[in-house]
């Protein structure tokens, strides 16, 4: 028995070696493979580190400049400000000597210039004021004022998260998100100018980006604040560098677009260029940063190559396609432009006619998995594979194809996979989420405005149709936020190794644009909710989810205890509770994954939230179950809805 256990080990040894050193026959028909497939050619060209970072720390950060712009010019009432009797308003003339003069509404809505008279100023707003005193200026023809206030009617607010100075502070009424942001000296390094929020008495009533307003000036969201409002800056996106032929360089957040296209069109697309473009992409892999795309802007366009996904501190260089960028010495750390040959191997291979001169490039028939031509008119169904794959990218795929094949033309996973946080997204599961939201945010409004409910009409008293007003807002504006909820189309997917993947029922029928992301493991547990302090904390496998709430600061004094839940790696929600029966949909128990494993209750990557008792909004009461609408929400959305 000895002797065949010795020797199965020995073959298998054997069988290892043999598959480091394949024949050049099975490596051949793997490259054959890839090209029938038409996948994108993925370059390993390594690039010095610390060069390589220095091009992507020499960008901007597109929006930082707009906040130290606005602090050197900063007003102390803001743009919308409604100036009222007894306001003070500065004008101060330049020259050799600069002069001031402070004025003061009159109980009249007025104020008296020097050299242009009384000038009704009463309810416009600051920004009103200042283009009417600068008309009367010029029609006086007098030099141009220095304009400026300060408010006597102000109000306190609370900004938070990922900013330069969060804490309390004291602005002008009338104040919007973005004229509290720079009271707050803008989002930190680490923060988000496209995800910020405005809490209203525990309750979302808007979702902020600051893109739409630097790119397209639409100022819809950036609503005006009231007295007690929360402003809340996430940590920002994955951060992507665009660099070369385009016309903003910088380095852009990216949120639930990743592609390539999105980045271009934030960046103010392509400059006019006379001969065509090359486009890599630089992607930090260990502590080397190296080209893993590099291909013609016409391969692109013709779909004969298809741009992988972009990660955090990517970088794209957009340059001549005679052009490239390479190391000139061994051990130089200085990246220097090189001519690169016309007819690489990213192009399709000239062909002589019989009168020497070149024929004109078509683009390849497009083939399915069994390699057989597309019809002129069909689209090839793909399907996306990012992150952590040894060639991620788009996939064809033929009908009935599994999750398996598709990962096994994928080349398999890094090392550096964490299967445990798969991120599957399908269209058709989306549609489905989305009607479930649409379907909440209905019931919601009948269960919190009712129809035939209290109206403002039926009373007299004038603090409580001040209530009423408060309360009914609240409601429309809640309501209102459930309903702009967007489902993210997750699938909780089990991905394990291919052998046991393959044939398993785990192993799903891919669908038209499904995309399975694979990322990195985190190492960390996030606690938000009810807690002192909330944020990440290191993974330890020996804790259970009480002792990260402890790591925490403990539980907050309004925290609802029995009903925290937890929202794990793998997207799935579930309450926690110190029982002696652990979760399990099925058995009330923790599953079992595909190597035997039992499934901790707490993983990396998994996010615990601690609910708050929610007694000081009554209205809230009339929804029958808080927590499900919670974890109901985070399931379908990826995000917790934060009613405290």
């Amino acid at each position: 028995m000895i002797r065949i256990i010795k020797y199965l080990i020995s073959s298998a040894v054997f069988l290892l070696i043999i598959a480091n050193f394949l024949p050049a026959e099975a490596a051949a028909e793997n490259t054959q493979t890839a090209a029938a497939l038409n996948t994108e050619q993925e370059v390993a060209k390594k690039l010095p580190a610390a060069s390589a970072g220095n091009d992507f720390a020499t960008l901007i950060p597109f929006g930082s400049e707009f906040f130290s712009t606005a602090e050197q010019k900063r007003i102390s009432v803001p743009m919308q400000y409604r100036i009222g009797q007894k306001d003070k308003i500065s004008l101060v003339w330049g020259g050799t000597v600069n002069t001031r003069h402070e004025l003061t509404v009159d109980g009249d809505g007025r104020i008296n210039i020097p050299r242009i008279g009384s000038v009704f100023v009463a309810g416009m707003t600051f920004e009103e004021m200042s283009k009417q005193i600068t008309k009367k200026l010029e029609e006086a023809k007098v030099a141009p004022a220095d304009i400026s206030m300060t408010a006597l009617k102000t109000m306190p607010i609370f900004i938070r998260g990922e900013v330069r100075r969060p804490g309390p502070h004291t602005v002008g009424t009338s104040s919007t998100v973005t004229e509290a942001l720079i009271f707050a000296g803008g989002p930190n390094e680490n923060g988000s100018i496209r995800n910020v929020q405005v809490r209203r008495k525990g309750i979302t009533v808007a979702s902020f980006d600051l893109y739409d307003l630097l790119l397209n000036g639409f100022k819809a969201k950036d609503i005006t604040l009231m007295a007690g409002d929360e402003v809340f800056v996430f940590v920002k996106g994955p951060a992507v560098g665009i660099t070369g032929s385009i016309s903003r360089p910088a380095i852009y957040e990216l949120n639930d677009r990743l592609d390539l296209e999105n980045l271009i069109g934030l960046a103010g697309g392509l400059l006019p260029a006379k001969e065509a473009l090359r486009m890599q992409v630089e992607r930090v892999t260990g502590k080397e940063r190296q080209v893993i795309y590099d291909v013609s802007q016409q391969d692109i366009n013709l779909k004969k190559s298809v741009p992988p996904l972009l990660q955090d501190k990517d970088l794209v260089r957009i340059s001549p396609l005679a052009e490239r960028y390479a190391v000139t010495h061994q051990n130089s750390n200085v990246l220097t432009p090189v001519k690169d040959e016309i007819k690489s191997q990213l192009s399709l291979p000239e062909k002589t006619t019989s009168s020497g001169g070149v024929e004109e490039l078509k683009p390849q028939q497009a083939t399915d998995l069994n390699g057989q031509n597309i019809p002129a008119g069909d689209t090839a169904k793909y399907v996306t594979l990012s992150g952590e794959f040894k060639l991620p990218g788009r996939y064809p795929i033929s009908k009935g194809e599994k999750l398996s094949s598709v990962i096994k033309r994928a080349g398999g996973y890094t090392n550096n996979a964490y299967l445990r946080g798969a991120y599957f997204t399908r269209e058709s599961v989306r549609q489905i989420q989305q009607q479930n939201l649409d379907d909440m945010a209905a019931r919601l409004q009948k269960q919190l405005l009712p129809t035939g409910s209290v109206t403002v009409s039926n009373q007299t008293n004038a603090a409580k149709i001040k209530a009423i007003q408060t309360e009914t807002e609240l409601k429309e504006r809640f309501i209102e936020h459930m309903k702009s909820l967007q489902a993210t189309g997750r699938l909780t997917v089990i991905v394990t190794h291919l052998r046991l993947l393959k044939g398993s029922e785990r192993d799903i029928e891919m669908e038209a644009g499904d995309s399975l992301h694979l990322p990195q493991n985190p190492n960390v547990v996030n606690v938000m909710g009810a807690v002192l302090s909330e944020g990440p904390r290191l993974y330890n496998e020996k804790w259970a989810y009480w002792e990260y709430i402890s790591a925490a600061g403990g539980y907050a004094k309004h925290a609802d205890e029995p009903d925290i839940f937890v929202i794990k790696a793998d997207g799935s929600t579930h309450k926690l509770f110190r029982g002696l029966i652990e979760w399990s949909n099925r058995n009330e128990r923790w599953e079992i994954t595909a190597f035997g494993e039992k499934v901790k209750q707490i993983e990396s990557g998994d996010v615990i939230v601690v609910p708050e008792k929610l007694n000081h909004i009554s209205w809230l009461k009339q929804s029958r179950d808080i927590t499900r609408l919670l974890m109901n929400t985070a399931g379908l959305t990826g995000r917790v809805l934060r009613l405290w």
